[in-house]
Parts: C-alpha cells; sequence; structure tokens
C-alpha cells in the first residue's frame, strides 16, 4: 500500500466521518447477536457519500438518507447496520453529541474536551483526531480476527445490497436534486457503494500493518490533513491514544442503548441484552 493511500485513508478516517468505520462496525457488532458480515457493513457504509466525486450537494442529500433515512431500506441485515449508524439515535448521535446542547450523551464529548484542552486544538480537529485513532485502538486491542471481519464484511455485499440502495435512494434523491435524471442518481448510488466498499477492504489493509508503523506515520499525517505543526501532531496522537485507553466499556454501554432502541422501533433482528 502507498504512501498516498496511507494519506487518504487516514485523514479521511478524521475529516469524513464522526466516528471512523472500524468504530461503527465494532458497536453493530455489539448491537446484534452473531452480527453478520452485511450488518457491520452496513454500519460502516452509511459514510459512503464521502464519495459523490466533490458534488456537496450530492454529498449532503445522500448523507442525509443514509444517516436518516435507512429504513427506507428493506428489511435485512444490511439495513438493521445502517440503522445503528443514525444521526437521531445511533452511533453518530454520540460522536457529534456536542452539537447538541444539553445533552445526555458525555461520550466521546468528554474527551474531545479533555484532547482539545491537552492539546491546544479545535473541539472539530479534536474529534477528528480521535476518531481516528479510536480506530487504531480497537484494531490494536482486539487483533487481527476483527480486522478480518472488516475485510470480510466489505466481501460480503454486493449486487443485492448495491440494489436495496438503488430502489430505496433514487427517488428521494431526485426530489432533493431535480436536476439529476433517473440514470443519473444510479449511477451516483453505484459509484458511492462500490468505492466505499473499495475503501473499507482498504482500511482493513492499512489497519493490520505493524502498530508502530501507524504510529510513526500518523502525527505526519494528521498534521497535513488538519493543518497543525509536527510537535503538536505528534502530542494529539499520544494525547488521543491514552484518551481512548478505556474505549470498550463506553462503546459497550452505547451498543446496548442502541439495541434497546432498535427494539422500541420493532425492528426484526436478534439483539444483545
Amino acid at each position: 500500500m502507498s504512501y498516498g493511500l496511507l494519506a487518504v485513508l487516514l485523514v479521511a478516517a478524521g475529516s469524513a466521518w464522526a466516528w471512523g468505520p472500524v468504530t461503527h462496525a465494532y458497536i453493530a457488532s455489539q448491537v446484534f447477536t452473531d452480527a453478520p458480515p452485511t450488518a457491520l457493513f452496513g454500519a460502516m457504509a452509511a459514510d459512503m457519500n464521502e464519495f459523490s466525486g466533490w458534488n456537496k450537494a450530492l454529498d449532503k442529500h445522500f448523507k442525509h438518507l443514509t444517516h436518516f433515512e435507512a429504513a427506507r431500506l428493506p428489511s435485512s441485515p444490511f439495513q438493521r447496520g445502517m440503522l445503528t449508524h443514525s444521526s437521531d439515535w445511533g452511533g453518530d448521535s454520540y460522536a457529534h453529541a456536542y452539537f447538541h446542547i444539553p445533552t445526555d450523551k458525555q461520550y466521546p464529548m468528554c474527551i474531545y474536551k479533555q484532547l482539545s484542552s491537552d492539546v491546544g486544538i479545535s473541539m472539530n480537529d479534536a474529534e477528528d483526531v480521535i476518531e481516528t485513532l479510536m480506530d487504531y485502538v480497537i484494531c490494536r486491542d482486539l487483533g487481527p480476527a476483527f480486522i478480518r471481519r472488516i475485510a470480510e464484511a466489505a466481501d460480503a455485499v454486493g449486487p443485492a445490497e448495491e440494489q436495496a440502495l438503488i430502489e430505496a435512494f433514487t427517488e428521494p434523491l431526485m426530489q432533493e436534486m431535480p436536476e439529476f435524471s433517473r440514470e443519473r442518481a444510479e449511477d451516483a448510488i453505484r459509484l458511492m457503494f462500490r468505492c466505499d466498499k473499495t475503501l473499507l477492504k482498504e482500511t482493513a489493509e492499512l489497519m493490520s500493518m505493524p502498530c508502530e508503523s501507524l504510529l510513526r506515520i500518523a502525527p505526519v499525517l494528521l498534521a497535513a490533513g488538519l493543518d497543525m505543526n509536527a510537535a503538536k501532531a505528534v502530542r494529539a496522537v499520544q494525547c488521543a491514544i491514552e484518551l481512548c485507553a478505556d474505549w470498550r466499556p463506553h462503546l459497550d454501554a452505547i451498543s446496548q442503548e442502541i439495541a434497546a432502541k432498535m427494539k422500541t422501533l420493532d425492528l426484526v433482528g436478534e439483539y444483545r441484552e
């Protein structure tokens, strides 16, 4: 894997998403009993709008669909996985809780605040750093078996999931973007899905690198992506890893709350107690 691709992946992990894809996959793995690979992919795939080809309007409208209207998809593990990402009540509602004051969702907001204070960076930059390094810490702690599950999730989806997205989201996307023909809307959805599938496979490859290699390049790439000096980037990475060290009980508690919410919505599935 080239360093150019590493740069894209690491910077994207911070700037493109709320939680990174690995974190979303972990949450889904805890929401569902024996979570199938397609559910993990669905949880990660809600951010596929980042591959809209720099079309800001398309990005905005498709992001709304995947983050707020995944219930349009036919019932399936893929759909339920995407629902765990929900900005209303799923994973992203916790990652972005600091936009909604007052809030009772204190994690990860508390560690954003701590990193912002300790390093002297904005809350937005603190969010980007934490979300990037959280993925790293989860993979470090869970090891190769969990990283393989990310790769298997990307391999598990294909034409059926792609077509489900097209059938669910083409019409609402055309309503928001009347300049789009049906063919153009379908092609955009197809491209975003396929690009996301490729990126998630590359993410698994990235996370399979030795820890020391990732830690050596992470500050350099984050400095470039977040426009901070090298010393501050090194400090940010070190602090973020320390702050993320107790991630598991917090993400498990979030997963339990999401599972409980999905039960109240009468979404078919086997959820952890």
